[in-house]
């Protein structure tokens, strides 16, 4: 058997990779809980703290939560629709550290997208996934590319240090 299909949009492997993103809004993966994503009078952003898991904050009252533009910006990726993941996902620096890291490393990922399927012509395409990169470690340096969800070439791109 070859390499399993890729997921689009609204598929069962997609709302897992959403959701490795810490998207958790697909009832199917995480069904809808009171203080969930989508449920009425429910804020709307994301909950990027695994349930039953400390918030990376030492002492916080709140979970961290990620902005609803992470989601998009990981739906438009995995899509294959990088400029509206470069467009989606314009960083905040309110935003929380690993939500950071998170939206630089898909941003990364589609600069790299954008540069290999432009013949690898453009070096400012690889010089911007190289720097959004070291803005993810910057941001979280724990957050790292995931060989389930992309490329073995970007995989090996975002293990390298500059």
């Amino acid at each position: 058997r070859g390499p399993p299909a890729r997921a689009r949009n609204g598929g069962p492997g997609f709302q897992a990779r959403c959701q490795d993103l810490g998207c958790g809004r697909h009832p199917k993966v995480a069904p809808p809980v009171a203080g969930t994503p989508g449920v009425a009078g429910t804020p709307p952003q994301t909950d990027l703290t695994p349930a039953g898991t400390p918030s990376a904050t030492a002492g916080a009252t709140t979970r961290e939560t990620a902005p609803v533009q992470l989601g998009d910006g990981a739906r438009f990726y995995f899509a294959g629709d990088y400029q509206s993941t470069l467009d989606t996902l314009v960083v905040d620096s309110t935003w929380p550290a690993r939500a950071r890291a998170h939206a630089h490393l898909l941003r990364a990922a589609a600069y790299f997208a954008r540069f290999r399927s432009g013949g690898e012509a453009d070096p400012e395409l690889l010089s911007a996934a190289r720097s959004e990169l070291a803005q993810g470690r910057a941001a979280d340096a724990s957050v790292s590319a995931d060989a389930r969800f992309f490329p073995p070439a970007f995989i090996a791109l975002a293990a390298t240090r500059p």
